[in-house]
């Protein structure tokens, strides 16, 4: 187990600090030599492990069970990047101003729910218990209303944005930042013809050929049952 964690993040490591030292200083510095590139590349490893490290103290201060912090977390930072490659890949119209800030707000509503998380890190439990009563139907309504209107009167409207359950939230996020991509895409300035080469459209017969022939009717077959499980569960859990 240690050498799959090690492993996996090694490889976030390296890909993390190849994103910075491309894209972002080899665009600043294009004639910076290869010795000051694997400084920076060094660099920004080290900063990455030392966030990760401080990282643990907010998954700590959650009080959750790890499995429902990782989904959770990626489900309030997921949105955002699924609505970027959707549209990025899919409608000719997205342009790159309205990416940059529809990304920045998806990142920052998730944020501020994890934020709210924070927040409610002790009541939160207490909430979740008399939930699971008044489920169970241990707890009549008048009776969750006025075990909860105490915690409700404490924290006020951050209570209330965390009370929409986070699949809900998320779902929430997904629109709020597919809408505004699609706004600011129509008052920017549309792509120029090149940039279309990074979306489905730029590719060429061949290539969609080749994607065509990667995946089989099994592949298909086993993508509905994955998606049908998905929905059932939705509807038991509604």
């Amino acid at each position: 187990m240690i050498v799959a964690l090690m492993a996996s993040l090694a490889s976030k490591f390296n890909a993390a600090a190849t994103l910075v030292t491309m894209d972002f200083f080899r665009e600043r510095y294009p004639n910076a030599t290869g010795r000051t590139e694997v400084l920076v590349g060094r660099t920004a490893t080290a900063a990455i492990v030392v966030m990760g490290v401080c990282w643990v103290l907010v998954i700590k201060s959650l009080h959750s069970d790890l499995y429902v912090y990782l989904q959770s977390v990626q489900g309030y930072l997921s949105p955002a990047i699924a609505v970027l490659f959707v549209l990025g890949v899919y409608w000719k119209r997205a342009t790159p101003a309205a990416a940059l800030w529809a990304f920045v707000i998806g990142v920052v509503g998730g944020f501020a729910r994890l934020a709210a998380d924070l927040v409610m890190r002790t009541d939160g439990a207490l909430v979740t218990s008399l939930k699971q009563q008044r489920y169970h139907n241990t707890l009549t309504p008048e009776q969750y209303a006025a075990a909860i209107a105490p915690i409700r009167e404490r924290h006020g409207w951050v209570f209330e944005f965390w009370n929409i359950h986070w699949l809900y939230y998320t779902q929430i996020l997904f629109l709020t930042t597919a809408a505004l991509m699609i706004v600011l895409s129509f008052v920017t300035r549309p792509p120029e013809a090149g940039a279309l080469r990074f979306t489905w459209y730029g590719a060429t017969a061949a290539e969609k050929a080749a994607t065509r022939a990667s995946w089989t009717a099994l592949d298909v077959a086993l993508s509905l049952v994955a998606l049908s499980a998905v929905v059932v569960f939705y509807i038991l859990f509604w």
